[in-house]
């Protein structure tokens, strides 16, 4: 998997602790589902990849995560990405966990890294009592980073958090079941390769088209998925990271943007080549 680009499906506000702040208190951390949000039992395994931006010679890096309810996750691994692995990054030891919460530690003894990049995809597998109707939460608690374990800045993002199984019988999120409301939901996969899936709910009584679009950083539009008057409920879109025209775009950062009238959502999505 490419390190190319950062963000998923939740863009996050950050903060550093004023004590720390240095040369990485302006990193950003955006997290992405992988596996679906839905439909969860004991043994399934919840995958997410976590990424960062502004990084200035960040060698030492240590991820702080948790989930609840504090007995849900059995076991953790997690996948420096190819590019990190490259420059030679490395983790010594899979996720330490205890109850409700795991650290993951990264280092390399070359080059840090600077700007933009993947740091890990960690895949956490359910206890055996977790099922379906059990609500679990996975969240970053911290990322702490800088060119040496004594030098480093803590960022600890506010909403960097994963919500599941909150869907009903036909995995079907609670919030997307609500048609009083034009409702943009995450995009899965993200990050993706090939394809990914846009989920969105139209309000009853509808009457003008809903535009479901593609943007870039700028805010250009690069294709419309969708332009039309559409029936109360739940939809679901593909898109094969195409702009209008055909042609494949390369990796990076993009935006849907989902449009009824004045109403307006947008959430980033990942593109990994």
């Amino acid at each position: 998997m490419r390190s190319t680009a950062l963000l998923a499906s939740v863009l996050t506000v950050l903060i550093a602790v004023p004590a720390l702040a240095g040369d990485n208190a302006n990193v950003e951390i955006g997290l992405g589902l992988l596996t679906p949000e839905c439909g969860l039992s004991g043994g399934d395994h919840i995958e997410f990849a976590l990424a960062a931006r502004n990084m200035v010679d960040a060698r030492q890096i240590l991820i702080t995560f948790g989930w609840s309810p504090n007995t849900a996750v059995a076991a953790a691994t997690a996948l420096v990405p190819e590019d990190l692995a490259n420059q030679g990054f490395l983790a010594p030891f899979d996720p330490i966990l205890e109850e409700g919460q795991g650290e993951l530690g990264i280092a390399s003894f070359s080059a840090g890294l600077e700007g933009e990049a993947l740091l890990a995809v960690f895949t956490l597998e359910l206890a055996p009592h977790i099922v379906p109707t059990v609500a679990v939460d996975v969240w970053i608690g911290a990322v702490s980073l800088g060119p040496s374990s004594s030098v480093r800045d803590i960022i600890r993002p506010v909403d960097a958090r994963l919500q599941l199984n909150r869907c009903n019988a036909t995995a079907v999120t609670l919030e997307a079941q609500q048609t009083d409301r034009l409702n943009l939901g995450s995009n899965y996969p993200n990050p993706f390769n090939a394809a990914t899936t846009i989920p969105f709910t139209v309000p009853l009584g509808l009457t003008q088209p809903v535009q479901l679009d593609i943007v870039n950083l700028a805010g250009q539009r690069l294709a419309r998925l969708v332009d039309a008057v559409l029936p109360a409920g739940r939809h679901l879109h593909t898109w094969e990271a195409r702009a209008t025209g055909g042609h494949p775009l390369a990796s990076g950062v993009y935006f849907y943007r989902l449009r009824l009238g004045a109403q307006e959502h947008i959430r980033p999505l990942m593109l990994l080549r």
